[in-house]
């Protein structure tokens, strides 16, 4: 009797033995660019590529599992047929039989093939690949949690973290000198991109958020109208919009969705901007380190969120655009100031300043040094927290030799402030003449 369903079952586990090989080749392949386009173009296999970014000892357990599976399936196959064709040899001559041509079949067309295709073209594999892999990974799961979970177990006994390692200041200096010689960036750069990226893991998102007095927002009882030209007034990408008060956000408006829905989908534009804002929203607490914050923009392809305080109200905003600033230095676009919009010289030792100037800024241009304190970024903060309130028009406040002047304000914060420094002190404009 001639072995037909041992035969198929055989050329379906060397099937399945290629398509695990390649699929583990595919997705290690991949890089976090391409993994992120692969998440924005592909939503059904974006759930798979989350959890691989995320817990990637999960994924290659379910692909060696499964690969061990079909091989050791195949094996028992390929014995069952050579028993049958080569009936009239001994067995032990059958077995080799067997095990040569399995060897032979695993190699070429379940591993050294698909992994090479894999490797050279990552991208065509993997996306059949993981719509395949969404439908079979509910089998696998729980045997490979527990495979993982027993070798992260023994990696510990052993002595090892199942952390990964972390980049060192070393490694940070080389990179940054190697990118300098191939002319990546200016050697005046280095010294303050190294110490933008060392002290990057220790920033924490109030720091460098857009706080809610500076943010713009939308009332859920805008219309498509109104929206359309606040949006186009203030040359924002993305606004929040909030229901009764703004502690409670209830979207995120889109500029290119707004646009889409008046001018493709025919929407009335009386109709409320709620229709339209995107309900997924995402809040990180002040106090969470930007690196951190980083990660969930990564994983949720998010590029703004709400920042919120100890008690759940709404503190500001802030974008990965904010976050890439802290290491390659500003990233101007049609909203930015430059310093000559934050600053006003009125004679030699006199500079109108906006309240709103990051210390870091303040002390830059006017080559000065504030207190550092985590209750303050800004110079309108400084000074509020140095007397205690929001200080009316023409409140003079000295500190270190230097003369502060409110110009302008309101009971809720201050907008432009009169420095007045010694006349032995330049500023950076001054220093570069």
């Amino acid at each position: 009797m001639f072995p037909v369903y041992e035969i198929v079952g055989l050329l379906f586990c060397i099937i399945m033995s290629s398509y695990f090989s390649g699929t583990e080749t595919a997705i290690t392949a991949l890089s976090h660019m391409k993994i992120s386009i692969l998440k924005e173009n592909h939503p059904f296999i974006s759930p798979v590529l989350l959890k691989w970014e995320e817990n990637p000892g999960i994924i290659l357990s379910i692909l060696l599992i499964g690969n061990n599976i079909v091989n050791i399936f195949g094996t028992l196959l390929a014995g069952r047929i050579a028993f049958i064709v080569f009936s009239d040899f001994s067995r032990g001559m059958v077995d080799l039989i067997a095990g040569i041509t399995m060897t032979f079949f695993v190699l070429i067309f379940g591993e050294v093939t698909p992994k090479t295709f894999a490797k050279i073209n990552p991208e065509k594999w993997i996306i059949p690949a993981l719509f395949f892999f969404r439908l079979i990974d509910w089998i696998i799961m729980p045997f490979a949690i527990v495979l993982s979970k027993m070798a992260q177990f023994f990696v510990k006994i052993m002595g090892g973290n199942n952390k990964p390692s972390e980049i060192t200041q070393s490694e940070i200096e080389y990179i940054i000198e190697k990118s300098s010689t191939d002319g990546v960036f200016d050697q005046d750069d280095q010294g303050e991109l190294l110490s933008s990226v060392i002290e990057f893991k220790y920033t924490i998102v109030r720091e460098i958020m857009t706080p809610r007095t500076d943010t713009k927002f939308l009332s859920s009882n805008t219309t498509l109208q109104d929206a359309l030209d606040h949006v186009q007034e203030w040359g924002h990408s993305r606004v929040p919009v909030f229901k009764d008060n703004l502690d409670n956000i209830v979207g995120i408006l889109y500029v290119k969705d707004l646009i889409n829905f008046i001018i493709f989908e025919k929407h009335d534009l009386n109709e409320k901007v709620l229709s339209v804002a995107r309900k997924i929203i995402l809040y990180v607490p002040e106090t969470q380190k930007i690196n951190q914050t980083l990660k969930k923009f990564q994983q949720t392809r998010n590029h703004l969120a709400i920042v919120v305080d100890e008690f759940g109200g709404t503190s500001g905003i802030i974008t990965l655009e904010d976050i890439i600033e802290e290491i390659v230095g500003d990233i101007q676009d049609e909203t930015d100031q430059n310093y000559a919009d934050l600053f006003v010289r009125i004679d030699e030792n006199t500079v109108i300043a906006d309240a709103h100037i990051s210390i870091d800024e303040l002390e830059t241009y006017l080559k000065i040094t504030l207190p550092e304190s985590s209750d303050y970024s800004s110079l309108g903060g400084f000074i509020i927290n140095e007397i205690g309130i929001v200080p009316p028009v023409g409140y003079f406040l000295l500190h270190n030799g230097f003369s502060y002047i409110i110009s302008e304000s309101n009971e809720k914060q201050i907008s432009k402030v009169q420095i007045k420094f010694p006349a032995v002190h330049k500023s950076e404009d001054e220093c570069d003449q």
